[in-house]
Parts: C-alpha cells; sequence; structure tokens
C-alpha cells in the first residue's frame, strides 16, 4: 500500500464541502490507493519537508495554493517518487531539478483556470 500527502487546500476539492475539482467519488477512490494523509493547512516548502518526513511519502497530491517542491524538500524526502498536481502547470510547484533527479510529475484534471478558459 502507497503512502500518499494530500495538500490541496480546502475550497478546491469536493468530499464533504470543499469546491470543485474533486468529487467525493475520486477522493474515496484515492483514498483506496494507499494510507492518506490530508494536509490542507501546508503553506511552504519548510511544512511539507517536515509532513514529507513524518509521513513517508511515496506520492504527493497538489494543486493551486499547494506549496512548492524544491530540489532541498525532494532531496530530504526519498521515499518520494510521484508526484500528481490535479489542476494546471506544475511549474510553480516543483523544481526542474526534483524531475531530473527522477521524479515522475503529472498533471491530472478537467479543471483550468478561468483566465486559461479565456485565453489570457
Amino acid at each position: 500500500m502507497k503512502t500518499i500527502l494530500f495538500t490541496m487546500r480546502k475550497g478546491t476539492y469536493g468530499h464533504d464541502d470543499y469546491g470543485v475539482i474533486m468529487d467525493a467519488g475520486c477522493f474515496e477512490r484515492l483514498k483506496g490507493l494507499g494510507r492518506l494523509h490530508e494536509r490542507p493547512d501546508l503553506d511552504s516548502p519548510e511544512k511539507l519537508k517536515t509532513a514529507l518526513a513524518e509521513t513517508r511519502a511515496e506520492i504527493l497530491v497538489t494543486c493551486w495554493g499547494s506549496p512548492k517542491l524544491t530540489k532541498e524538500v525532494h532531496a530530504a524526502s526519498p521515499a518520494l517518487g510521484y508526484m500528481c498536481h490535479v489542476a494546471g502547470t506544475v511549474r510553480p510547484y516543483v523544481d526542474r531539478e526534483c524531475l531530473e533527479a527522477g521524479l515522475i510529475c503529472t498533471n491530472w484534471g478537467n479543471t483550468i483556470a478561468r483566465s486559461v478558459a479565456e485565453g489570457r
């Protein structure tokens, strides 16, 4: 069973009263994939580093507002092998050096920012 660190902020996903990106069924399926640690309170790379160390997460799920995975945080997180960014570009959320070091990173989801939809 994989260990998953879920850093999406409340208001951006759809279980309980959270929001628009992930409906309750999708969230339940995610929970079925492994040991899920919800940490929507993370707001800095330092807090992300601590959470990754505490959970020994192998999978990191991020969204708008998640802290950036810096090369320093990634280097201190040997179990982390996959980052799934749930909406939009991953550029503000992961250093290129993490990818060069072997981190697999994808972006997923059908939701885009209104400004992208408007072509801005």
